[in-house]
Parts: structure tokens; sequence; C-alpha cells
């Protein structure tokens, strides 16, 4: 985040909230007193399993031990997920989407499908597998051969 910007910002969708800050020790603090306040106001607990925090690709150990430290989260390096979605520094990788794919493939996976007409997989294609990633898609643009891999295994099933 820019020096001049605020200190902290967020993206939040229902119970999945995203943080976004600089390194600064008065800005984590600031997250933690604000995570604290929730918990104490709400009534609710933040599951801190579930919660984690992740820094830039050269970040040095010590760094990540004191961001650690302050919040009380584990380290998750990039690329992450959040709400299905990539969250990667750096060039665009078909490895950071090979998520859309395997959902794919386990979508046309069994024998029971084996048996369906023509006009069943058309309506399971249609309907099933080119949804499965919309609102992917509708976030992030993944890598020109994450969708040539999903169209030949569609192509494959029909």
């Amino acid at each position: 985040m820019n020096k001049e910007g605020p200190r902290i910002n967020h993206l939040a969708l229902a119970d999945d909230t995203i943080i976004f800050s600089s390194g600064a020790s008065a800005s984590l603090q600031l997250i933690f007193n604000t995570l604290s306040t929730y918990e104490k106001a709400s009534g609710q607990s933040i599951n801190m399993n579930k919660s984690c925090f992740s820094l830039a690709l050269n970040a040095s150990s010590r760094s990540i031990r004191k961001v650690g430290r302050i919040l009380n989260m584990r380290y998750d390096k990039l690329p992450m997920k959040y709400l299905g979605c990539p969250i990667y520094a750096g060039k665009k990788k078909i490895e950071f989407f090979s998520g859309m794919v395997t959902k794919v493939i386990n979508k046309i996976r069994g024998c029971h499908l084996k048996f369906l007409s023509s006009g069943g997989k058309a309506i399971l294609i249609r309907h099933v597998l080119q949804a499965l990633n919309v609102h992917t898609w509708a976030v992030v643009h993944p890598p020109k051969g994450t969708i040539e891999s999903i169209e030949t295994y569609i192509a494959r099933f029909f």
C-alpha cells in the first residue's frame, strides 16, 4: 500500500474479510486492536486457525515473525485463495488457476456420466460446467492456457 494511504484498508463479503496494510507496527497493532474490539462488541470470536497473513515475496523471516507475533496469526505464502479467487504477486501463472480446471475435471468424473445422452451432456456443460467458475472469472482473468485446458476437458467429455 502507498505510504500516504490509509493505515488499513479492507474488502469484506459476508463473514470473510481481507485486510491490507503496511507492515508498520502501528498499522498491525491497529488491526489487532480493531479485531479485538469487534470480538468484544459482537460476542463473536475470530477463528485464528482459519486466519492468516501474507507478506511480499521477498519479506525477511524476521518480518514474518514480527507480524505473526503482533497479529497472533499464521503466515501463508502467496499465491493464496480468497473466496475461491487466487491472490498472487507478480506474473499470472497457470498453476495459480489450477483449481478452476480441477473443479471441471471433478464434475465430469464418474461412470454414471457415460450414460448421458448428447442432450444431457449439453445441458450439464451449459448449466453446470460453464457456470462453475463464473464468480472467479468476474473478478480475475485467468491465463489463456487455463481457459484452453477447461475447454479441452469439456470437449473431450462431450
